[in-house]
């Protein structure tokens, strides 16, 4: 379900959730304008355990089906023509943790803020095409600035080009998934879990896409300081974007996604899998930035002798993938997030005070209530510290 934002079916660029288990809020299955794939997700969960109901939306879901045979339109209809476009809170997740770092503990606050106000269609047809501006803040507060271990604030906007292929359905199959899935619900009626049967009704549909890619291609400003904004630099380039999902869990890029592995193994040890099968819909989302790096204050590149602006590539990496289910639906979800920046043509003196690279690894386990269980090690730009730091806290997603 999102390189930038991460791209899917819910939209292009933001963490991806499979869409056989992301939660939403009841009464969002109806309206005119709503993209097949969100507006089936959005009856995923919430639905009314009474049966009438759900043959009602179901019933208003297969009027969408019967227009078309792609399940998303990769532009995510609902972000760019019928829902979320302007929210300007919809996509914003505020952390409150306890950090330790060595022998010190901090207070922090880690938020992170995306606004798509523009997204404009281009092109649907065997490939999706469409233009987006996208603004989004991200960092650490500390209560102490000189205690922050991640002391590096970013600011971005960014045009997107953005192209698509895949996770499409032959229309035979559709047919045969909703008369499978009406069966369930009807064999439902007595159990009063018709919510549980639409939902697995709606992975085993979603299990039969073929694989999805999206790229994202554009011009990239950012604003990055630190805390006290001391440290500052502007950058501009070019960013580029790459997502591929392999929903059908037979798939060879679905079984050879190691960055899956790790949750794999906790949904066998915890479960909620009974074996060990790696998920492709949580193949990590590339980001990929040359950029002109302009120092606004910096006095440990002054005292290097580097004060003039410099080229940098910025390379990242997000997966967000289910680690376990404990009892019904309640998920327990493994981020992943790695972060490279390096220095094109330093020089000596810059290279020999460690100021052409840094490289950050993030690991966060997060509970059914939003608390969390969190691990990083090494640093980001501007941050004059190094080194591994743990945290307990609680994420909320608005």
């Amino acid at each position: 379900m999102a390189v930038i934002a991460i791209l899917s079916p819910a939209g292009p660029l933001r963490a991806q959730e499979p869409v056989d288990t992301v939660a939403a809020a009841p009464g969002v299955c109806s309206g005119p304008d709503v993209n097949p794939a969100r507006f089936l997700e959005s009856c995923l969960v919430g639905l009314s355990s009474d049966t009438t109901s759900l043959r009602r939306q179901w019933a208003e879901a297969q009027e969408k089906f019967r227009s078309t045979t792609t399940l998303n339109a990769t532009l995510g209809e609902a972000e760019l023509v019928g829902g979320r476009v302007g929210a300007l809170l919809a996509d914003t997740r505020l952390h409150f943790v306890t950090i330790e770092t060595g022998d010190r503990q901090s207070t922090a606050l880690e938020y992170d803020w995306r606004w798509r106000p523009i997204g404009v269609p281009i092109r649907r047809d065997r490939d999706d095409l469409g233009l987006a501006l996208e603004a989004s803040a991200a960092g650490l507060l500390t209560a102490v600035a000189s205690e922050n271990p991640d002391d590096f604030l970013e600011s971005t906007l960014d045009v997107q080009l953005v192209w698509g292929r895949g996770g499409r359905a032959d229309s035979a199959v559709i047919a045969r998934h909703v008369t499978g899935l009406l069966d369930s619900l009807a064999a439902a009626d007595a159990r009063s879990n018709g919510s549980l049967a639409f939902a697995r009704g709606m992975a085993e549909l979603w299990d039969s896409l073929s694989t999805q890619t999206y790229l994202t291609f554009g011009p990239h400003l950012s604003y990055e300081t630190d805390q006290t904004f001391d440290r500052n630099q502007y950058a501009v380039g070019v960013k580029l974007g790459v997502d591929v999902k392999a929903w059908n869990p037979t798939s060879g890029l679905a079984k050879a996604n190691v960055f899956d592995w790790p949750a794999a193994l906790l949904r066998v040890l915890t479960g909620t899998d009974s074996g060990f099968h790696p998920s492709g819909s949580s193949i990590p989302t590339l980001e990929a930035q040359l950029q002109r790096v302009t120092p606004g204050s910096s006095p440990e590149r002054d005292a290097a002798g580097g004060s003039g602006a410099f080229n940098r590539v910025q390379l990242t990496l997000r997966s967000r993938s289910r680690a376990a289910e404990l009892g019904d639906g309640n998920l327990v979800w493994l981020d992943l997030t790695w972060r490279h920046f390096r220095e094109m043509g330093p020089s000596d003196a810059i290279r020999a005070a460690g100021l052409d690279r840094s490289t950050r690894f993030l690991v966060v386990l997060e509970g059914p209530t939003g608390f969390t269980v969190s691990w990083a090690t090494g640093r980001l730009p501007l941050d004059t510290t190094d080194g591994d730091r743990w945290g307990l806290g609680w994420r909320f997603h608005f």
